[in-house]
Formats: C-alpha cells, sequence, structure tokens
C-alpha cells in the first residue's frame, strides 16, 4: 500500500498535479499506519516548505500524536513548533486562498454580501 501511495503522488507531480493539503495528509497517515512516523515527520517537514498550501492541522496532530504515545516529547514539542510557526505566518493557509477558485464561494472576503 505504501508503495502505490508513493507512486500515486509521484505520477501526480509528474503530470503537473498540484499535490494539496488533503494529499500530504493520506500520505502522513499512510506513513504513521505502517508505525514510520520520521519518514511521515519528513514528509510533513518538505510539504510545509512547499510556497502552495500548507499541510493541515490533523497531520501534525497525527505525527504528534505518535510521538506522545512513544513518549518521544522532543519530537512533538518540534511538532508543536513548526505547526505554531505555520500557523502564526498564515500567508498561504488563508482560508480566501483556498477558495477562491471555487465559484461557490464567491462571498469570501466580501464585506458587500450582508
Amino acid at each position: 500500500m505504501l508503495a502505490k501511495g508513493n507512486d500515486l503522488i509521484k505520477g501526480m507531480a509528474e503530470s503537473g498535479c498540484v499535490i494539496g493539503p488533503l494529499t500530504w495528509d493520506a500520505l502522513v497517515k499512510l506513513y504513521i499506519d505502517v508505525g514510520e512516523v520520521e519518514k511521515a515527520d519528513s514528509i510533513l517537514q518538505k510539504a510545509a516548505k512547499k510556497k502552495r498550501d500548507k499541510p493541515m492541522f490533523s497531520s501534525y496532530m497525527a505525527v504528534m500524536d505518535q510521538y506522545a504515545k512513544r513518549g518521544d516529547i522532543d519530537n512533538a514539542d518540534k511538532m508543536f513548533v513548526t505547526y505554531n510557526h505555520i500557523a502564526q505566518n498564515p500567508s498561504n493557509t488563508n482560508p480566501k486562498n483556498m477558495f477562491s477558485s471555487c465559484s461557490f464561494f464567491p462571498y469570501i472576503g466580501s464585506s458587500s454580501h450582508h
């Protein structure tokens, strides 16, 4: 299953598809499910460095939870600090940016819709 997930991501990237937060979240959780928390952490760190949409909060929580279950407080804290940094610099995670191309969200960020 892990190999299929990696192949899918590679295929998406080669096709020019944008690999967004939902895809990163699925890949992170796939690695967690097979017990490779460090690899999930690594993928999450790479995704966080992208200029486009940032990883989902649930991805960070899943990795932090696994580190906490192991008693690995240092890595759990590192994950918390990383997420906190991203949350405080939300330029790429602004909901208006996420939905700007969706025709059913025409009023996001507009004060004239009331």
